[in-house]
C-alpha cells in the first residue's frame, strides 16, 4: 500500500499480478498478451521507466488531440501521496486490455 503499483492495482483490479517494479510493467503486460501501446485512452495504465523503478498511472482524462492526459496517481513525491495532474501524453506508454 501507499505505492504506486498498488493504487493502479486498485483502479484496474483486471490486470495482472506480480508485474513487478513499475519499470517492467509494460514489457510483462505484453508478454502476457495485453494491448498495449503509445496513444493514451481513458481507463489505460500510463507506465514509463523513468528512476529506479519506474511509475505507473491511472489515465483519467485525454485531450481531445490525444496530446495531453490527465493522470491520478500516488507515490509521486512521497508514499502514499495522491494527485491528479495533466503531462504531454508523450511521457508514457499504455497498458489497456487482455487481448
Amino acid at each position: 500500500a501507499g505505492n504506486c503499483t498498488w493504487y493502479v492495482k486498485s483502479m484496474r483490479p483486471d490486470i495482472g499480478n506480480f508485474w513487478g517494479n513499475a519499470n517492467t510493467w509494460y514489457q510483462n503486460a505484453k508478454a502476457q498478451g495485453w494491448s498495449v501501446g503509445d496513444l493514451p485512452k481513458k481507463g489505460a495504465v500510463a507506465t514509463t521507466t523513468q528512476g529506479w523503478a519506474g511509475h505507473v498511472a491511472y489515465v483519467t482524462g485525454v485531450s481531445l488531440d490525444q496530446k495531453w492526459v490527465t493522470i491520478r496517481e500516488m507515490n509521486y513525491g512521497g508514499l502514499y501521496n495522491m494527485n491528479t495532474r495533466t503531462v504531454h501524453a508523450s511521457e508514457f506508454k499504455y497498458i489497456y486490455e487482455l487481448n
